[in-house]
């Protein structure tokens, strides 16, 4: 099993933490770092290095680690020092779209199929942050 992991330097002093944000799995080492945040840069979400938590009350968090430094190697033990939290959910048109969708799929008829003479053409847009500066 492999987790992905996350180290941070602050003024010399190592903090891990989950390489993977709470809400949409963002790569969270290749987020905006000010201070003790890191910014998800696929949404904007934000998590404290040392505690894992959101800079504000409630919110989502990512599991951290104990950092140990021997000679001039890290080391993150693999078993979290605290386990992050998820309580997000989709907002509620787009979880009655993906209901109706896997309801629909579920009963099409067993013979029906795709020919080769249909096009499809899919279109995804998220307005989840149109902060450009956080997700460009």
């Amino acid at each position: 099993m492999t987790k992905d992991i996350a180290v941070f330097n602050v003024d010399g002093k190592f903090y891990a933490l989950s390489n993977v944000c709470a809400h949409k799995g963002g790569p969270l080492n290749e987020g905006m770092f000010e201070k003790y945040l890191v910014t998800c840069p696929w949404h904007g979400w934000k998590y404290d290095v040392r505690t894992g938590n959101p800079p504000h009350e409630g919110g989502d968090s990512v599991d951290c680690y104990n950092v140990t430094v021997i000679g001039y190697k890290l080391y993150a033990d693999f078993r979290p020092a605290k386990i992050g939290t998820k309580s997000y959910s989709p907002h509620r048109s787009y979880a009655d779209l993906q209901n109706n969708v896997k309801n629909h799929l579920r009963h099409l008829d067993t013979e029906y199929s795709v020919t080769s003479d249909i096009i499809v053409r899919i279109l995804g847009i998220s307005s989840t942050n149109s902060n450009d500066d956080v997700a460009p």
